[in-house]
């Protein structure tokens, strides 16, 4: 169990490191005064910086997934419970950074206690108390990823012990055709806890002339051959062998896909479902790399009551009839 203990610690660890930010003020009189401490995370992004880190997480799933399959009930029990408490905190960390999101280029200083990063993670290195350590933009972005890398591959466990759970023929002794079942190592009790990750059976139908307004503002987030297969994949829910890439936020995709929810311009599943649906489907760029949506991270935009999107790309305006229509954003424009 000691590999598995470690992967759920740094899952739960963040390791901030102080770097030195140029301010670039006209009005400093000399270089020393233009440069400020700064807080820095591309280490545990996700991106070039975080391959020792990803590495490492990958390390330490790997062996978390052969403690988890051969745990005796009772510590499998309460091992499933601290796996969801720990589900809980990123849900509890994507409403807090939904709520302080600002796409800006500097943000508060108080930034870290406003979303309870400290509360919620294990974080090293936060200067105590009132201080003038930089947050800006990159690093919040950076928290985003490293937060969606942690989150991914959490799931990445749950998935591989349920694959192996299920398996005919497990690691340990079985019977010829005879499923892998291993009452001593709590296998069934697994397998219910795990039964939440299911295939979806609901995505969004959209009502009316919908689809084809909402493509045609969205079309020019993806590239020519994902354009391709945006009508298959909304219209009839085709299914892709790899998703569609949005040229965008992220959160500019789930908050649009939220607005038409929830002016009933998309119905035949639950918010839940629509969630899963987008996080199968589609990804994001970031700094030149594709990332995923996590369901946690969308829940907190399309489920949650957080501030909405700064930067929307569509808008549902009543007409005066009392009908709604849909109409791309201003661009430059923010919501308040």
């Amino acid at each position: 169990m000691y590999h598995l203990k470690e992967f759920l610690i740094r899952l739960q660890t963040i390791e901030l490191r102080l770097t030195t930010h140029q301010l670039y003020n006209e009005k400093a009189r000399t270089a020393k005064d233009n440069e400020a401490e700064a807080y820095d995370l591309k280490h545990e992004s996700g991106h070039y910086d975080a391959f020792p880190f990803k590495s490492e997480l990958r390390v330490l799933k790997d062996l978390a997934v052969i403690d988890l399959i051969t745990l005796p009930k009772d510590i499998t029990a309460l091992t499933m419970q601290q796996v969801d408490k720990l589900q809980q905190r990123f849900k509890s960390f994507w409403i807090n950074y939904q709520n302080n999101y600002q796409n800006s280029q500097i943000y508060p200083v108080s930034y870290l206690d406003d979303i309870k990063l400290n509360d919620l993670f294990i974080t090293h290195n936060i200067k105590p108390g009132p201080n003038k350590t930089l947050v800006d933009g990159l690093f919040v972005d950076d928290l985003a990823e490293s937060v969606k890398l942690r989150e991914m591959f959490l799931q990445e466990m749950l998935l591989e012990v349920k694959a192996i759970l299920n398996k005919p023929e497990g690691l340990l002794n079985f019977k010829e055709n005879e499923p892998f079942k291993n009452e001593n190592k709590g296998s069934e009790l697994l397998e219910q806890e795990l039964s939440s990750n299911v295939n979806i059976v609901k995505f969004p139908i959209f009502t009316g002339n919908t689809l084809d307004t909402f493509i045609q503002i969205v079309k020019n987030y993806f590239s020519l051959e994902d354009q391709a297969f945006l009508f298959p994949l909304l219209h009839d829910n085709l299914k892709l062998e790899r998703s569609l890439v949005f040229k965008g936020n992220g959160n500019q995709l789930a908050d649009a896909f939220k607005q038409l929810y929830e002016a009933n311009f998309i119905v035949g599943c639950a918010k839940t479902d629509l969630e899963e649906w987008i996080s199968i489907n589609f990804e994001y760029v970031y700094r030149n790399q594709r990332k995923t949506l996590p369901v946690n991270y969308l829940n907190s935009i399309i489920s949650s009551n957080t501030k909405p999107c700064q930067s929307p790309i569509l808008d549902i305006k009543k007409q005066h009839d009392g009908t709604f229509v849909i109409v791309p954003a201003l661009r430059g424009k923010k919501k308040q």
